[in-house]
């Protein structure tokens, strides 16, 4: 019964929310869950990312059958993602190993991985053989399935084309066409193999011929039309092509594929980049090899390309069978191969030999010129030969079966290359360490002609002159015709005729036009299409793969300027292309151009953050993220940051130089941080996006989770602009989905979690380097102008982790350092800073004893400096600005005698201060910037009574200061010296500047108190009332309080006692203060005094006068002795002060 896909939705939706619930389903349930999957999971209305999960949900229930897992191989499989494909293809060819259709889109997939993995270093031709003994096992004859034939086909058609090859597809195709009217698709099944036929270069006659028989319909019509393209002109092609793809006639990936196939036939690259690199380094010598290397790789560029094969003839199956056994061709090939790599190991022992020769007379001469030209030609013959057999040998592995023949195959194949790889170095062995003796000595021996030994000869004579047999080339890849035009190369500034003199920059620029006008005719074949294919699309890919292609070829051939200019043009259309990204990034990299190659860099990482911003989830570059982050750790100068242990012989000094520079360190700290993230979360894994073993409990998910959390806000802080936050939604979502499903239902297998171990015990191990790298007895950083910087980049390396509390951290923590407790290596290799930070304490000091004068004040500042300026803890500044250790001994005496003084120093201590004022002024000198040795001079001054020197030494010392608490001390010790030399009005304005500017030194409130105590006798009525409250304001504890009130009434008492005055007008000013403060006691206790001073005085004046006068003063008397009698008695009542209260006492009693 067929159901809609809403209905399937329906079934699906509900069924998965009970099972995901942990509902128990009935078997019949469970069963619908997994069609009702599978139907949707294959459904072509269903994205592939939904088409996955469902499938993969089919399969988790019902892992023993097949289609899940064959479906899931051939989805991954129509959307390139190989890898995926081949675990499921695998899996489900273990689970019905009789499937011929399973094994034969194996066979598929294992030659589209070796046409990927073609070319690139390490090539094996593994997966061709795999898929040939697959093919061997699947034959058409044995299979049920009629798709076989279509796939053998294709499998054919990707190889090389060939006659050969033609005559054996032509017989599939007859097959195929004859079958096209028996089964379901056959028309478009054969259509489609038939276009394949004619994009992979063979005749279209023969297609027409077959397609004869086909009913007519839309696919006969599609041939039809694919055959009258190819067969036009090739001039009128490219606007043919542009109105079908225009009228939407043909789809554009087809109309890329003719335009490709047919009209940039040409190789769109230089042939030889050896000998172009050898011509652009050409200093001197014989200048014939150089130019006949690149005239032979110019001469392959513009040589037209071989003919369109044509229908097979009987004539041409004559000649396929005069070729010969293919086995008997094998032989011939190998014995060839073995021949020329004799050949070249003759040519370079004699280079050998003829490199000890020196021209020193005619007969020498002639013969190294004569063999400098014999085996100049002898190479040439050697390179000529190897790439004519390479070529047949490429065919043969069309007509020899891998299975039997496959490893003879590939060892001929890599015995050619390695004949043909050395070949421009043995040609540059040859000019440098031979020809340009010669040349050097040519005017000597004009008459003197090039004579070759007989061992050249005796090389020459091993490879003739080469007659191209008829059983290496197929008969159909003959010269071009000669109706065919040849286009006349465009003449450029550069141009041949202007290096008249110089062959070689005359071949470099023949070479380079033609190069030029090959890219040229290529990009003017695009010009037919319009404006939107070019916008989008196959077209406007095979656009980019023109101008890609005349990037590289630029770039490879020394101009890197240009090809950047190229590359930044494709970029500006697409500008999260990662290959062009790369490119740039390398290119500015290979140019030295640190600058251009950090942000191109940078933008090639941030556009895999961007791809998977666009994909709405974080998973699909993650892995290539932490890749580029763990390369880029080691770039730009910090390649010694390793994850590996330090070696016992290695030279480590080259760690503390790289983390001398905030710029490096931050990059690295960032990279660091980034890498983390992306190893976690590419696994999908709960227990390892969470750090838990599967055991951890539900609070230990919660911790983990809140953790993984604040590390995933904290290191896409790092990302620029707006991808970091939306990137950290994307990340926090994979985690919260982690901590709800919780470490228990982790699915990793061992090899993942195996491989994420490996990753955390390499961070630990780059731990250890950067730990082993700073923290030595032989260390000299600490006592470079880069020391602070050293230590506070260590503190940015120290905060990136890992995770003390991630149980896999923890586990590689135990496998890294097995003798020691985990958290305990962590806490010692986490906290690297301080260990740093202690062991540059000890060599400074170490360094400050022992260096020369003019070393340590050169070096001193910088050090200091640095420590500053990565803000190092205040102690440890205080360690470089007062280094009381290093110079204690040479003032020990003076402070002794200063300590054991009196008020002023007796002639017999003075020598002693004076031999320590001469040995300060030495440290002073020393450690400039350093306010302790100034400020231990300046007291010593003090201490001689020289106040004039002090000051001086003071402001000098405040004027280098390295630090802001150096200056701090300094403003201090300007107080004392000012305090001691008895200007206490400058002491009191600089402790209120130092109160103001915000210290709470408590040197401040003690100071203030001293200098008005010594202030206000020593100048009576300079210091105020007002300025005194106002100063010691800000401390209200009750022994500052109290002290304040004393000094408050001190200075009001005080003028009155030294020049006088009326007793009233100082009762008033004391009552002021009361009111102003009613606990001033002092004030109250003095009111007293002074009343009863008042009194005194008033029965004096009393004694003195008569009748009314007398009257009044006793009234005054009366009212003052009230008043004295009041205020003793409140004082009497409040004050705990005992001696206070007797003194008052005393006073109530003489009242009368």
């Amino acid at each position: 019964m067929r159901q809609g896909r809403a209905e399937l939705r329906q079934v699906a939706d509900e069924l998965a929310w009970k099972y995901d619930r942990g509902f128990r389903l009935s078997d019949e349930e469970l069963d619908a869950l997994v069609e009702a999957s599978f139907r949707l999971g294959v459904h072509p209305d269903t994205p592939p990312a939904e088409a996955i999960a469902l499938l993969r949900r089919a399969h988790h229930l019902d892992v023993d059958n097949p289609k899940h897992a064959y479906h899931l191989g051939r989805l991954y499989l129509a959307h390139e993602r190989f890898e995926q494909a081949a675990l499921w293809l695998e899996l489900a060819a273990r689970l019905a190993p009789g499937s011929h259709r399973v094994w034969a889109h194996l066979s598929v997939l294992e030659r589209w991985l070796d046409l990927r993995e073609k070319g690139q270093q390490g090539y094996t031709g593994a997966r061709r053989e795999r898929a040939a003994h697959i093919g061997a096992d699947l034959t058409s004859e044995e299979s049920r399935w009629s798709g076989i034939h279509d796939l053998e086909a294709e499998a054919r058609l990707r190889g090389d084309t060939s006659g050969r090859t033609r005559d054996a597809l032509t017989a599939e195709l007859e097959l195929l066409a004859g079958m096209a009217a028996h089964r379901t698709g056959g028309a478009a099944a054969f259509v489609v193999l038939a276009v394949q036929w004619i994009v992979y270069g063979y005749p279209a006659a023969t297609v027409r011929r077959l397609a004869a028989h086909l009913d007519e319909g839309a696919a006969r019509d599609l041939l039809e039309l694919v055959c009258d393209l190819v067969e036009s002109d090739e001039a009128e092609l490219p606007g043919a092509l542009a109105a079908a793809l225009a009228g939407g006639e043909l789809p554009g990936v087809l109309v890329a594929l003719l335009h490709q196939r047919r009209l940039l036939r040409r190789p769109l690259r230089f042939p030889d980049l050896g000998a172009h690199a050898a011509a652009r380094r050409f200093e001197g010598g014989d200048p014939d090899a150089v130019v006949k290397a690149l005239d032979r790789a110019t001469a392959r560029l513009t040589a037209e390309p071989p003919a369109h094969l044509g229908e097979a003839t009987a004539k041409q199956a004559v000649q396929q069978q005069e070729v010969g056994d293919p086995r008997q061709r094998l032989d011939a090939v190998l014995a060839v191969a073995e021949r020329l790599e004799q050949a070249r190991n003759g040519v370079k022992a004699l280079i050998g030999k003829r490199a000890r020769q020196k021209p020193s007379d005619a007969e020498t001469y002639s013969l190294l010129t004569g063999d400098v030209e014999t085996l100049t030609e002898v190479l040439g013959r050697i390179e000529s030969r190897a790439e004519a057999a390479l070529t047949e040998l490429r065919g043969l592995k069309q007509a020899l079966p891998a299975a039997e023949f496959g490893q003879l195959l590939q060892n001929g194949e890599n015995q050619l290359t390695d004949v043909i790889g050395p070949l421009g170095g043995v040609r540059g062995t040859l000019t440098k360490k031979v020809g340009k003796k010669c040349v050097a000595v040519a005017e000597q021996f004009p008459a003197a002609a090039p004579i070759p030994s007989a061992e050249a000869l005796d090389l020459l004579a091993l490879l003739p002159p080469w007659q191209q047999p008829t059983s290496v080339l197929p008969p159909e890849a003959v010269a071009a015709p000669e109706s065919v035009e040849t286009r006349e190369t465009p003449q450029t500034p550069e141009s041949p005729m202007a290096f008249a003199d110089d062959p070689v920059r005359a071949a470099l620029a023949r070479a380079d036009d033609a190069l030029r006008a090959t890219f040229d005719r290529a990009a003017a074949t695009l010009d037919a299409y319009s404006g939107p294919a070019l916008r989008a699309g196959p077209v406007a890919m095979l656009r980019d793969y023109v101008e890609g292609t005349r990037a590289e070829a630029l770039y490879r051939t020394g101009r890197g300027g240009q090809a950047r200019a190229v590359w930044n043009q494709m970029l500006a259309r697409n500008p999260l292309d990662l290959a062009l990204l790369r490119n740039l990034a390398v290119a500015h990299t290979c140019a030295g151009d640190v600058a251009h190659a950090t942000a191109a860099w940078r933008a090639y990482l941030v556009a895999h953050y961007l791809l998977d911003l666009a994909e709405g989830a974080p998973y699909g570059h993650a892995v290539r993220r932490a890749e580029l982050h763990e390369l880029l750790t080691r770039g730009f100068g910090t390649a010694c940051l390793r994850r590996k242990p330090p070696g016992p012989e290695e030279d480590l000094d080259s760690v503390p130089l790289a983390l001398a520079s905030r710029a490096k360190t931050v990059a690295v700290a960032a990279h660091l941080r980034l890498e983390a993230l992306n190893r976690i979360i590419c696994h999908r894994d709960p227990a390892i996006v969470l750090g838990l073993d599967r055991s951890a409990g539900a609070e230990q998910v919660r911790a983990a989770r809140e953790r993984r959390l604040a590390f995933v806000e904290r290191a896409c802080a790092e990302l620029p602009g707006s991808a970091g936050p939306a990137f950290a939604a994307l990340c926090a979502k994979a985690v919260e989905a982690a901590a709800d499903r919780g470490p228990a239902r982790s699915h990793a297998g061992n090899e993942e979690l195996a491989a994420h171990l490996e990753w955390v015990k390499g961070l630990l191990l780059l731990k250890v380097r950067i730990r082993e790298g700073v923290y030595r007895d032989d260390a000299d950083w600490p006592c470079t102008e880069y020391s602070g910087d050293v230590i506070g980049n260590l503190r940015l390396l120290d905060e990136v982790g890992p995770d003390p509390d991630d149980d896999f951290v923890l586990r590689a923590a135990q496998q890294v350092a097995p003798g020691m407790e985990p958290r305990q290596f962590l806490r010692a290799y986490g906290a690297i800073a301080d260990q740093a930070r202690d062991l540059a304490a000890t060599k400074v000091l170490e360094h400050l004893r022992t260096a020369g004068d003019e070393v340590l004040a050169r070096q001193f500042p910088l050090i200091a400096r640095s420590w500053v300026r990565n803000e190092l803890p205040a102690d440890y500044l205080l360690l470089l600005d007062s280094p009381d250790e290093v110079y204690k001994e040479v003032v020990s005496s003076a402070l002794r005698v200063l300590a054991e003084a009196a008020e002023e120093l007796d002639e017999a201590d003075r020598p002693v201060v004076e031999a320590a004022v001469a040995a300060m002024t030495r440290w002073v000198t020393r450690l400039p910037g350093a306010t302790g040795p100034a400020r231990m001079l300046a007291r010593l001054h003090t201490a001689l009574g020289r106040y004039s020197e002090a000051g001086a030494v003071l402001r000098r010392a405040r004027q280098e200061a390295f630090s802001e608490a150096g200056r701090l001390e300094v403003d201090f010790a300007f107080v004392r010296l000012a305090l001691d030399s008895e200007r206490f009005a400058e002491a009191v304005e600089r402790l209120r500047a130092l109160a103001g500017g915000g210290t709470d030194d408590p040197r401040v409130r003690v100071w203030l108190l001293e200098g008005y105590a010594r202030w206000i006798p020593s100048e009576p009525g300079r210091a105020s009332v007002a300025d005194i409250t106002r100063d010691l304001s800000p401390w209200t504890d009750e022994e500052t309080v109290e002290e304040r009130r004393r000094l408050v009434v001190y200075a009001v008492v005080q003028p009155h006692n030294a020049r006088g005055g009326a007793l009233t007008a100082l009762v008033e000013e004391l009552r002021s203060i009361r009111r102003a403060d009613p606990g001033n006691l002092h004030a109250l206790e003095q009111e007293v005094q002074a009343l009863f001073a008042r009194a005194q005085e008033i029965r004096l004046q009393m004694s003195q006068a008569s009748g009314q006068r007398r009257r009044a003063l006793g009234a005054e008397l009366k009212e003052a002795v009230r008043q004295c009698r009041e205020a003793g008695t409140d004082f009497a009542g409040r004050s705990a002060d005992e001696a206070a209260r007797a003194r008052i006492g005393e006073i109530l009693s003489r009242l009368r």
